[in-house]
């Protein structure tokens, strides 16, 4: 059966052409990463219903492919001798259009399902001329079921659950008890009586600097990766902004061999025991399914890096970024703006992909952040590192502190009880916590 779309007057089919324009828009905005999100979700030009949008797509990932820039002066010039309606205010207006790349995949979804929906009703419509025109009804089947082939090919439209089974799942999770894969223990008792976290949560971890909030996000991956070891899909993605890839690796030494960061640095261990607790450290350490960047600093190398990994057989278990102010988003002029992208990106990345989510924040010195309302809308749960006094209560400004120890504060979670907190020991030589 060929396609009799020019039959059908456009403006009964279903169309998404706000999400079209987004897509674009967004290909001009940061064409590498948005050419990554449409080739993981399989998106075609013949997917556009407006033409023009199709050719522009075409040639953004044509060229992308390629390895050459993409910018719209160079698209203008590319396509306006061939192309009539394609104007340079067009392609700045399709730019502008895009208020964030953060909905970019929900864009992409919404262009396939029209595609998908505007074929399905061109082929049943088709198929019933062809039955009125006294085409046997088995050919009028072969014709429609292999258009509908041809519509599914490659396009992977993702259904939600219907409200029948979100109700036969909550059944189930509430007599056997929550899916096991879903629950992640940190590795400290208390914290997870308190605090209990899993897939698609996103906790943000604060801490004045020196609190130690590196240190104990280290220790949770620690603990997390050696309890996976045995799970499918348990790789960790560790996105450092602050320190280098080594740093991070002398704290995970330090931390499981039990030397201090400063006798790592030094080199030349030669005691007996010094050589034996670094064997067991590196043995432990390359079982360990974990993955260190501190090459990526964009918000959209974060994400893409993540949705990939996640995509992969080996799955995606939880990403740590370090910290979440120092992530970089193009186009934002006020501080807070950037930092309430990067926390809701993080927040839907957590929910697309049911990636548990670190992200590490810096408090002032009054203990908060500048862009803590954008974060406490987006975070499941906040836990602040801080230090105590001789004590064991929250140290002030200028007071002897007990550096042997930290307390947990839990000032927000949306599933429990908030302003609860525990008491954890502190070795900040050998980068470890340990429950109290």
């Amino acid at each position: 059966m060929s396609s009799l779309k020019s039959e059908f007057n456009l403006s009964t089919l279903p169309t998404a052409i706000e999400a079209e324009k987004a897509v674009v828009g967004a290909l001009l905005v940061d064409a590498p990463y948005a050419n990554n999100i449409c080739l993981e979700a399989g998106l075609e030009g013949q997917h556009f219903v407006n033409p023009i949008h199709a050719v522009i797509y075409d040639t953004i990932t044509s060229q992308i492919t390629s390895g050459k820039v993409v910018d719209a002066i160079w698209l203008h010039g590319e396509l306006a001798l061939t192309h009539q309606g394609i104007h340079l205010h067009l392609l700045t207006e399709l730019a502008t259009f895009v208020p964030s790349l953060v909905p970019l995949a929900g864009w992409v979804r919404h262009v396939q399902a029209a595609f998908v929906r505007r074929g399905l009703q061109i082929a049943l419509g088709n198929g019933v001329r062809e039955l009125q025109d006294g085409v046997p009804t088995v050919e009028v089947l072969e014709d429609v079921q292999s258009e509908l082939q041809r519509l599914a090919k490659g396009v992977s439209i993702r259904e939600s659950r219907t409200y029948k089974q979100l109700l036969q799942d909550g059944l189930h999770r509430y007599i056997e008890g929550d899916d096991a894969n879903r629950i992640i223990k940190t590795g400290f008792a208390a914290l997870d009586e308190m605090s209990a976290i899993g897939a698609k949560d996103m906790i943000t971890i604060g801490g004045r600097a020196k609190s130690g909030k590196t240190i104990f996000a280290l220790n949770i991956i620690a603990n997390i990766a050696n309890a996976s070891l045995s799970q499918p899909k348990n790789r960790i993605l560790i996105v450092s902004l602050e320190m280098s890839a080594p740093q991070i690796i002398d704290r995970l030494v330090a931390n499981q061999s039990g030397l201090t960061t400063k006798r790592l640095r030094a080199g030349r261990l030669q005691t007996e025991g010094e050589l034996r607790a670094m064997e067991k450290a590196m043995n432990t350490l390359s079982e360990w399914n974990l993955v260190i960047r501190d090459d990526i600093q964009e918000l959209s190398a974060i994400i893409s890096t993540a949705r990939a990994m996640a995509g992969q057989p080996k799955g995606l278990k939880v990403l740590m970024v370090d910290y979440l102010q120092l992530v970089k988003v193009p186009r934002r002029d006020i501080r807070e703006q950037e930092v309430a992208e990067v926390s809701r990106a993080l927040r839907l990345l957590a929910l697309e992909t049911g990636v548990l989510v670190l992200a590490l924040i810096q408090l002032n010195s009054n203990g908060t952040a500048r862009e803590s309302a954008a974060i406490w809308m987006d975070a499941t749960a906040i836990w602040n590192i801080s230090s105590v006094n001789t004590a064991g209560e929250l140290a002030e400004k200028g007071e002897n502190t007990d550096e042997s120890h930290r307390m947990i504060v839990i000032p927000f979670q949306r599933d429990d009880q908030s302003g609860v907190s525990c008491m954890v020991g502190f070795d900040g030589a050998r980068a470890r916590i340990c429950a109290e």
